[in-house]
């Protein structure tokens, strides 16, 4: 091993998600002979670290996960012309962090796991700043043969509020924006193709507003967003309400309420647990379930559960459409399937669960752990030109 340094920062994260993938991608990082530092915001003796970290001579990459440990100023930036690379990853759709994508860092390499990101991004990427697709990832997990399933769906995610009462304070904003916002909604629910959510806004209301400015195109993606994930996890659990479905996670009590009025649902909600305790349960889940919206591209529950070796449903992506094995991946509209008939043809199938299940490990293995990504990124970074390497 070499004394080429990586520095990954870790923060305050909800379920500890994002730490436990910096902690995954360090692991995978020192497997590819480099040492690595991992600097947790949250302890304030750390804070000082990060001033001085630019002054190392054997520094070779930054990394920021989700912002942490990003300087944000727009002038006299910490990381300017230090001629340290810094990747920033980001686990959601790039506008959401409007704020940190055009700040003065080069050389500056931006993934997104969006990759319906790129089409947008690459108008406005700022200058110095490379911006790629990189897909969600995990660490590999020992994965047991034979095992008894729970005989439970499991859904894990926050429940964002009722999607009903979203749009129904879409109304502070006044008649101009609600109806703005009520034409895109149309276009978005009617689209199949899974095009970006970006376009289908642009498609909407692009004769109304300059949408080439990311701060214009913010508030929009932004209110549209957030209802649009309400409604996918809402309809998912709602639809599968009648099935032993465990819901793990925070925000779940208005639909809680609304359910005590079908007799025959058998949802149990739980509440939220760090990943650790959560793989627990996923690995005796006899399915895993997945919502999210279809340009948000991949997402880490899905590889989570290939991972342990229990098979994942999702809603559709654009990505996951175009990448995933049809034997290795349950995929639905949320919109328009029977989610019900889908899981009863599944369940009923002889041996069927376990051969998505197995054939889903074996794509995880081969294409999505985070030894995949660091070669990415490597790749990446050699293409712009990096200073301190590993020896071979």
């Amino acid at each position: 091993m070499s004394d080429a340094l990586v520095v990954i920062f870790k923060g305050i994260s909800q379920y500890q998600s994002l730490n436990t993938m910096a902690t995954e991608l360090a692991e995978a990082y020192r497997d590819h002979g480099y040492h690595v530092d991992i600097i947790d915001l949250q302890d304030s003796s750390q804070h000082q670290y990060l001033s001085s970290i630019i002054k190392k001579s054997n520094i070779h990459v930054i990394i920021n996960i989700s912002g942490y440990g990003l300087d944000l100023k727009l002038s006299e930036n910490l990381y300017q012309g230090c001629g340290i690379p810094v990747i920033s990853l980001y686990f959601d759709p790039l506008i959401l962090y409007a704020n940190q994508i055009d700040l003065p860092i080069s050389p500056r390499l931006i993934t997104t796991t969006a990759d319906t990101d790129i089409e947008y991004w690459g108008v406005h990427r700022p200058g110095g700043t490379s911006i790629r697709h990189l897909p969600h990832a995990v660490a590999p997990r020992p994965v047991r043969g034979g095992r008894r399933r729970s005989g439970f769906l499991v859904f894990a995610g926050t429940g964002n509020g009722h999607p009903d009462v979203m749009r129904a304070e879409w109304s502070r904003h006044g008649p101009v924006i609600v109806d703005r916002l009520n034409r895109i909604l149309e276009i978005v629910l009617s689209d199949t193709a899974l095009r970006p959510l970006s376009q289908l806004i642009l498609e909407a209301i692009g004769n109304d507003v300059d949408l080439r400015e990311p701060s214009i195109l913010y508030p929009y993606f932004v209110t549209l967003d957030l209802y649009l994930r309400a409604r996918q996890r809402w309809k998912l659990v709602c639809d599968l309400a009648e099935y032993p479905l465990l819901v793990i996670g925070e925000g779940w009590e208005s639909l809680a309420e609304t359910l005590k009025d079908r007799p025959r649902a058998r949802v149990i909600f739980s509440p939220a647990r760090d990943v650790r305790a959560l793989e627990t349960v996923m690995a005796r889940a006899t399915l895993v379930l997945n919502a999210c919206t279809p340009y948000h591209g991949s997402h880490e529950r899905v590889f989570r559960a290939m991972a342990l070796g229990t098979a994942a449903l999702t809603s559709r992506t654009r990505w996951f459409a175009r990448e995933a094995p049809t034997d290795a991946l349950i995929q639905v509209d949320l919109e328009r399937d029977h989610l019900g008939s889908v899981i009863d043809d599944v369940l009923t199938a002889p041996g069927k669960i376990e051969e998505i299940a197995e054939a889903g490990t074996r794509w995880f293995l081969d294409h999505h752990t985070w030894a995949h990504r660091v070669t990415c990124l490597e790749e990446w970074l050699a293409c712009q030109g990096r200073r301190n390497q590993p020896e071979a």
